[in-house]
């Protein structure tokens, strides 16, 4: 989790911690945060990050799509450029599908990759 969330950051936080029932997140610049401090966008991202750290451990066991319906709504412009990134990542080795009615998912992905329904 603590890789895909340090990529979804942009590096901005580069751990997640865990103490006695307290998640912290610390950054690039040693800072530390608890979750009911991070903004909704960068706490959706840590939720997505432990979601996919967890796909990726069942992945080694049996083999599964991931899907996405519409999961980055809060997230801005750079969130989900940095998302769309990890989802080319992860589709090289697994099964990556992505539904959405966000037009900008256009620029991100190749012809190929899309699938107008």
């Amino acid at each position: 989790a603590t890789k895909y969330f340090q990529m979804l950051t942009g590096g901005n936080f580069i751990a997640i911690k865990m103490k006695s029932n307290m998640i912290s997140l610390i950054t690039a610049t040693d800072e530390q945060f608890s979750l009911a401090e991070l903004s909704k966008g960068t706490s959706e991202q840590l939720y997505v990050a432990f979601r996919i750290a967890f796909a990726q451990v069942l992945a080694d066991m049996i083999e599964f799509p991931i899907i996405i319906d519409d999961g980055f709504v809060n997230f801005d412009a750079q969130r989900l450029g940095r998302m769309h990134g990890l989802m080319h990542e992860l589709s090289i080795n697994q099964q990556v599908i992505y539904f959405t009615s966000n037009p900008v998912v256009l620029t991100d992905f190749t012809t190929p990759q899309i699938v107008t329904l």
